[in-house]
């Protein structure tokens, strides 16, 4: 399996062609050279991405849960909206679909602050402060206890980036379109 990982990069680059000559590839760089914000940056994407990963993992096992159910066991329905979505007032199987939806939207969520982190964008922290305000607010009033997954990587994440802020800059095509249009008299 390892070897095919390794090998996986060289068949890419043949299916699309050959653009980037071997002595130029891309090499990670090591972690010895990286400032310490630039390791606050890498640890809070990957905090992100296992919180996503940890998603996903929960998701196929509640997909799994569901399509057991709808074959043979109705009432593990009912188990699955009283552990997962107790103030949520449909149908149980309405329920176990909307807690599957909730989880894989979260993780989509995660995987693309996950992103956004790395791209050093300063409105990060907010959507991470406000995924874990509705994470909370879908946990007191439906009782969607998945959303315990998401809210402690979240606001792990909002501590750590919230304590250096100047890790993160203003988008620069965002900054030149603000300058110009206050320099007017309708600014």
């Amino acid at each position: 399996m390892i070897d095919f990982l390794k090998k996986l990069p060289k068949l890419i680059a043949s299916l699309f062609g050959e653009n980037v000559p071997e002595e130029r590839e891309w090499q990670p760089i090591p972690a010895d050279l990286l400032t310490p914000r630039e390791i606050l940056l890498r640890r809070a994407s990957r905090i992100m991405l296992w919180a996503a990963a940890l998603h996903l993992i929960v998701g196929i096992v509640l997909i799994g849960l569901a399509v057991a159910a709808a074959s043979s066991d109705k009432t593990l329905f009912a188990e699955i909206q009283r552990l997962l979505f107790s103030g949520f007032s449909g149908g149980d199987d309405t329920a176990a679909l909307l807690a599957i939806a909730a989880l894989l939207a979260n993780m989509t969520l995660l995987l693309a602050l996950s992103v956004v982190i790395l791209a050093q964008e300063l409105w990060t922290v907010a959507a991470a402060w406000i995924l874990t305000a509705a994470n909370l607010a879908a946990l007191v009033g439906l009782g969607f206890t998945p959303a315990l997954l998401a809210i402690a990587p979240l606001a792990a994440v909002g501590l750590m980036t919230l304590g250096d802020l100047r890790v993160f800059r203003l988008n620069p095509v965002m900054l030149k379109e603000l300058r110009g249009r206050m320099r007017g008299l309708r600014g």
